[in-house]
């Protein structure tokens, strides 16, 4: 489900269509934000006609989370693909920094990565070079 700020950037794009010519590039930017905030978005012309308008279908990604991780692992590995920082983890978790350096640390090893950046990528199923 998508959250307040992304529900929000989803009624600025749907505007930005909704507004006529140029209004249609406007919504490119708070697109472009969601898709990159991890939200898969598809538009369907083909309702254009009947409806007035397109559809617009904005859904969360799935990641794909491997095997080997515990729970909470997991829980921090989902929050890490927002592009959260340790910090903001911790507090959405209620657990210290320091336990989500340990969780990062195992979160890398078992996907094979050194960096945030790279574990990010994969947990989105992106293959870096």
């Amino acid at each position: 489900m998508l959250n307040k700020d992304g529900k929000a950037t989803l009624k600025a794009a749907i505007a930005g269509l909704k507004s006529g010519n140029a209004g249609g590039w406007l919504a490119l930017a708070p697109m472009s934000q969601l898709s990159a905030s991890g939200v898969e978005i598809s538009i369907d012309f083909t309702t254009e006609k009947s409806l007035g308008a397109p559809i617009i279908i904005a859904r969360e990604r799935g990641l794909q989370l491997p095997v080997g991780l515990t729970k909470r692992q997991c829980e921090v590995a989902k929050i890490l693909a927002l592009g959260r920082s340790n910090k903001e983890i911790a507090r959405q978790l209620g657990i210290s920094p320091a336990t989500v350096r340990d969780h990062l640390r195992k979160i890398l090893e078992v996907l094979g990565v050194t960096r945030k950046s790279e574990a990010i990528a994969t947990l989105h199923g992106s293959n870096l070079p």
